[in-house]
Formats: C-alpha cells, sequence, structure tokens
C-alpha cells in the first residue's frame, strides 16, 4: 500500500513538474516573440536603455529554456519539498527524473 502511494505522489510530481517547465517554455517563448516584433520600433526612438534590457533578458531567458528540467524541478522542490505529505517522495528525487539509488 505504501508503495502504491508513493508512486502516485512521484506521478503528481511529475505532472507539477511538467506543467510548470511548460509554463515557463510558453511565457519565455511569448515574451521572446514580443521583443523580437518590438526591437525595430526601439532601435528607432532610440531607447538604448530598453534595447539593453530586452538583450540581457533575452539571454537569461534562453539559458532558462537550456536548463528548463532543473528550473522547473527546483521551483517544484520549493513549492512541494516542505510539505509531509510530499518529504519522503521529494528525498528521492532529482533533476535527471529518476529516482536517486540510496543505500
Amino acid at each position: 500500500m505504501a508503495s502504491n502511494n508513493l508512486s502516485d505522489t512521484l506521478a503528481l510530481i511529475q505532472k507539477k513538474q511538467e506543467n510548470i517547465a511548460v509554463t515557463i517554455g510558453v511565457t519565455c517563448c511569448l515574451t521572446m516573440l514580443a521583443y523580437f516584433f518590438m526591437y525595430a520600433r526601439m532601435a528607432d526612438q532610440g531607447h538604448s536603455g530598453m534595447l539593453w534590457l530586452i538583450g540581457i533578458t533575452t539571454i537569461l531567458m534562453v539559458v532558462i529554456l537550456l536548463n528548463l528540467k532543473h528550473v522547473s524541478f527546483f521551483i517544484v522542490r520549493l513549492w512541494l519539498g516542505r510539505r509531509p505529505a510530499y518529504q519522503e517522495a521529494m528525498a528521492s528525487l532529482s533533476a535527471n527524473g529518476a529516482a536517486d539509488k540510496r543505500s
């Protein structure tokens, strides 16, 4: 019975991690799409500070997208890690998606 409960908890954690990853990915991609269309207008109007902001945040979003699995696991661990129902399951997980082999 305990193993069934643990597998249900792991499935719930994995589903939440996937949902967070999709949300982060869609948000970053839509933001970069908006940046693409705003770039010419900002360049024409001479807003160099805004162009720097767009460039720096674009680099940060690309780094986040390249490490999306780790970022979403970190957020899930922050969100669910302290709840008593999830502590045992979270202790056995890693960002790679497999349970740690601890003896």
